[in-house]
C-alpha cells in the first residue's frame, strides 16, 4: 500500500473520496505517497481545502479533486456540485495554489513536475473522446481509468522521468506533516469506520421503511441516493421469504447515469433481474 498522509476529518469525506482512496490503495506500492485532505491557498489568498495529491516515483505529483458527478444546468447557469462552480475552474485554482506552495517551500531545490485531474469514481467515460460536458478528457479520471490507475498516470506524465529526492523533499516540505505509521493506521481505522458507518444507516433505513411502497429520498451530491435506489432494487429482485424475485426497472434521467447505475448493480439481483 501507498504511504499515507492523511489529514481529511470523517465529516468531510464524501462516498466517492472514500472509493477512490480504496482503489489506491490496492493498487499502488509503497514507493508512492498520497496526502488525502490538502490546503492551498487561491489567487486571493483564501485558505481552501482539497482531496487528493499524489506523488509517484515516476513522473511527479498530481492534483486531484473527485467529484460524484458532472452535469451542467443550462437554465441556472450552475454546475451539479456542492457550491455551484465550474469543476474545471476549481481544479485550476487547486493546480495554482500546489504550484504556488511547492515553489516557496523548494529553497533553491527542484521543484516536481505537478499534474492535475478531476476524478469521477462512479463514472464510465469513453477514453476516445476529446471532451465530456465541455472539459478536455485528458484532464478526467473516470471509473475506468481508475481501476487501472498506473496506466492512468502514465498518460498524465508520459515520459515517466524518475522523481529526483529533491523533488521529494520539496513536496515533504510543503505537504509531508503527518507522515507517520499512525496516519497509515487512521486511514485505515477511519475508512472502515466511514464505510461501516454508511451501510449500518442505510440499511437500517431501509429495513424501516420495507412496507413504505413509495419512498422519496432527497440530498446533495454524494450523499448516497443512488446507493439506497440500488439497494432497494436488489431487495425487490431477490428471491427472500420463499417467495420469486421480481423484474425490476429503474429509470434514470440521463444515460450517462443510467450507465454509471447498471455498472454498479451489476446486472444481477437474486431470481430477478436489474438494467436488461
Amino acid at each position: 500500500m501507498p504511504r499515507w498522509i492523511y489529514n481529511r476529518p470523517p465529516e468531510k469525506c464524501q462516498h466517492t473520496e472514500i472509493l477512490f482512496a480504496q482503489a489506491l490503495n490496492e493498487v499502488l506500492p509503497d514507493t508512492w505517497i498520497v496526502r488525502w485532505g490538502y490546503r492551498y491557498e487561491d489567487d486571493k489568498g483564501t485558505l481552501r481545502e482539497g482531496d487528493f495529491l499524489v506523488l509517484g516515483p515516476h513522473g511527479g505529483l498530481t492534483v486531484l479533486e473527485v467529484k460524484s458527478s458532472l452535469r451542467y444546468q443550462a437554465a441556472t447557469g450552475r454546475w451539479d456540485t456542492a457550491d455551484g462552480d465550474n469543476p474545471l475552474t476549481q481544479l485550476l485554482t487547486e493546480h495554482a495554489g500546489v504550484l504556488r506552495r511547492m515553489q516557496s517551500s523548494s529553497g533553491g531545490r527542484r521543484d516536481p513536475c505537478v499534474a492535475k485531474s478531476l476524478v469521477f469514481p462512479l463514472l464510465q467515460i469513453a477514453s476516445n473522446i476529446t471532451e465530456f460536458c465541455g472539459i478536455p478528457r485528458e484532464l478526467i479520471l473516470a471509473a475506468n481509468d481508475v481501476k487501472d490507475f498506473p496506466a492512468a498516470w502514465r498518460s498524465l506524465f508520459p515520459q515517466q522521468r524518475p522523481v529526483h529526492p529533491e523533488q521529494t523533499a520539496t513536496f515533504l516540505d510543503a505537504y509531508g506533516e503527518g507522515l507517520e505509521p499512525k496516519a497509515v493506521k487512521a486511514f485505515i481505522t477511519e475508512t472502515d469506520k466511514l464505510i461501516l458507518r454508511q451501510a449500518t444507516a442505510s440499511y437500517r433505513l431501509l429495513d424501516m421503511l420495507s412496507g413504505n411502497l413509495k419512498l422519496v429520498i432527497e440530498g446533495g451530491v454524494g450523499t448516497g441516493k443512488s446507493w439506497y435506489a440500488i439497494e432497494q432494487a436488489r431487495r425487490l429482485a431477490e428471491n427472500a421469504g420463499g417467495e420469486a424475485g421480481r423484474d425490476v426497472l429503474m429509470v434514470a434521467y440521463n444515460l450517462a447515469l443510467c450507465e454509471r447505475l447498471r455498472t454498479s448493480a451489476g446486472g444481477q439481483g437474486g431470481s430477478g433481474t436489474l438494467f436488461q
